[in-house]
């Protein structure tokens, strides 16, 4: 039996996508728990629950009594979501890529809209 010798190039090439094509499959981070939220100045425990890439939850106001549910979803380390009646959209984005690993998946931060006004918005675990 004649053994063949693939070239290295062709051997790396070959490598190279299967590791690209595994890449291609992002999974949804866990944004399931409890947060304390601050949007805008306002504080409120946000809770959410989390099923594959849909989310659901209460933001629950700290320095005051208003209740709202949410509703979004998921991708990789991106939220969005809705307080349902209120008119407000969030997207945030879950700080993963701390060096140390310590405050991975510890943190969320992005922009907010109520209508044509914009707002920042952060919470931590």
């Amino acid at each position: 039996m004649q053994r063949v010798s693939i070239p290295f190039h062709a051997r790396f090439v070959g490598a190279s996508i299967l590791l690209l094509a595994g890449a291609g499959a992002v999974r949804a981070e866990d944004f399931s728990g409890a947060w304390v939220m601050n949007a805008n100045g306002w504080k409120f425990t946000l809770k959410i629950e989390q099923k594959d890439d849909a989310v659901t939850g209460t933001m629950t106001g700290i320095n005051n009594d208003q209740a709202s549910k949410i509703e979004g979803k998921v991708s990789g380390n991106k939220i969005t979501f809705t307080r349902v009646g209120e008119g407000q959209e969030y997207e945030g984005y879950l700080l993963n890529d701390d060096p140390t690993k310590q405050a991975n998946n510890q943190a969320v931060a992005g922009i907010a809209k109520s209508g044509d006004v914009s707002f920042g918005w952060y919470a931590t675990r």
